[in-house]
């Protein structure tokens, strides 16, 4: 980031204030759709606290196939509650002559929360995706399927006594129809993300820089998972299922999505560089290297290390290409690529 980016993000933290605004937004191709909201926004001393409430919020919902097309349509759905804090912090420990060290640590919350959904519907929620509702007390776009708790294997691999938590915290086969066997699995929005980087620079020229972010508190599905063990059973577990915990056997057999909906928070070595810049005074004794003002190399690493509860390819790619800041209904582990672990050098002359 530029030095004067950085000097305007630090004087807008660093100035006190309370705003309260409200704003009508529209969604294009959508006239009839709009969302009103009203934000308390507090800025101190490199933190902010936040609180927006979105009254006829405006939400995505499933089609009618009777409707004769397939898609999401954005509707007017009551009201969503959401509250955070951003915190920003930056500074220089050491500095010396022949030594700076600087660093920055930032950190944001982000707590939301369906409180109505107004007359778009008589129940509680309206889906929002494959697994996917905006549910009455819970965030936007929650994952919200039958959950596994217990199951058996007969001689054969079979899964039996298959049995389910229910919406009343109790148990229930998890054949038994109906609502009430739909529980929360989790947000697939990030409930706190953050980064750190730092910069060690020795004897004015070499420069050394790391980069980590992290995201915590979301769940994602595997649909790599979902589409080798379930639609075209070709896992060993669909072979071998006396060698696995039944109650993902009985998951992958039945199709269960609760056992491919997994905690995907994730702590990222996202780059680690080496530079170094040879001065003029450095380049005038080494042969055509003296008609440059300065010279610069730099070693570059991306995507260097991931520690991540989740056990799929990658906790940070959507179904639709994108990273982990994809829309709510794109929280899916499928159909992409995992993140590439990069190296690159260069060079830069200066004339």
């Amino acid at each position: 980031m530029a030095d004067h980016q950085q000097r305007a993000i630090g004087r807008q933290l660093a100035q006190a204030g309370h705003e309260r605004r409200g704003r009508d937004q529209r969604r294009a191709g959508c006239p009839d759709v709009h969302e009103l909201v009203e934000l308390a926004d507090i800025e101190q001393h490199g933190s902010r606290v936040v609180a927006a409430q979105a009254l006829d919020a405006s939400l995505e919902r499933e089609v009618a196939p009777s409707a004769g097309f397939a898609g999401l349509q954005y509707v007017n759905a009551g009201r969503v509650d959401n509250n955070g804090i951003e915190v920003l912090l930056r500074g220089t420990p050491v500095k010396y002559d022949k030594a700076t060290w600087d660093f920055s640590f930032n950190v944001s919350t982000d707590n939301n929360k369906v409180v109505s959904l107004g007359s778009v519907t008589a129940q509680n929620f309206v889906a929002a995706g494959t697994y996917v509702q905006h549910h009455i007390g819970y965030p936007v776009g929650s994952w919200f399927q039958k959950k596994l708790v217990s199951a058996q294997l007969d001689g054969s691999g079979n899964a039996t006594n298959v049995m389910c938590e229910t919406a009343s915290g109790g148990t229930a086969l998890c054949s038994t129809p109906g609502d009430s066997m739909l529980v929360y699995l989790g947000r697939n929005t990030p409930k706190v993300d953050g980064g750190f980087s730092s910069t060690l620079t020795l004897f004015h020229n070499l420069r050394l820089f790391g980069q980590v972010d992290f995201k915590t508190g979301f769940s994602k599905l595997d649909g790599n998972q979902r589409v080798r063990c379930f639609f075209f059973g070709l896992c060993r577990e669909n072979y071998v299922p006396q060698d696995y915990d039944p109650v993902l056997i009985a998951g992958y057999q039945d199709g269960y999505p609760s056992v491919l909906i997994h905690d995907a928070s994730f702590a990222k070595l996202r780059e680690l560089s080496l530079s170094y810049r040879f001065n003029r005074d450095q380049l005038a004794g080494i042969g055509f290297l003296r008609q440059f003002q300065a010279l610069s190399i730099e070693l570059i690493g991306r995507n260097l290390f991931t520690v991540t509860p989740y056990d799929s390819y990658d906790p940070e790619v959507g179904s639709s290409g994108g990273d982990v800041g994809s829309a709510a209904i794109a929280r899916v582990d499928g159909y992409a690529y995992p993140n590439f672990r990069t190296f690159s050098a260069g060079i830069q002359v200066t004339f």
